[in-house]
């Protein structure tokens, strides 16, 4: 969608154009963004996105880790090392 509503016109020079135009009647102002700025702005919100995923990914597990690690066991399953579970492989 990024692509047709955006990138598409910055690759054909049309980055410095505005591609979004907020009018308020209400608080009386008006903000124009070029499709330049709304591909940056959408860059930014991806870039910090993925972050907050990636932080928030390794903060689950983590917390998971360590209750694992302090539990000795997860559930009802008891965590083995791979040395174990090969054990009886000849």
């Amino acid at each position: 969608m990024c692509h047709n509503a955006i990138d598409r016109h910055v690759r054909a020079g049309k980055g410095s154009k505005d591609a979004l135009i907020y009018d308020s009647p209400i608080t009386n102002s008006v903000a124009k963004f070029t499709y330049s700025e709304l591909q940056e702005k959408v860059r930014m919100t991806e870039i910090y996105s993925e972050t907050f995923l990636a932080q928030l990914v390794n903060s689950q597990l983590s917390a998971d880790l360590k209750a694992v690690s302090s539990a000795g066991q997860y559930g009802s399953e008891k965590w083995r090392s791979c040395s174990d579970l090969h054990a009886n492989d000849s």
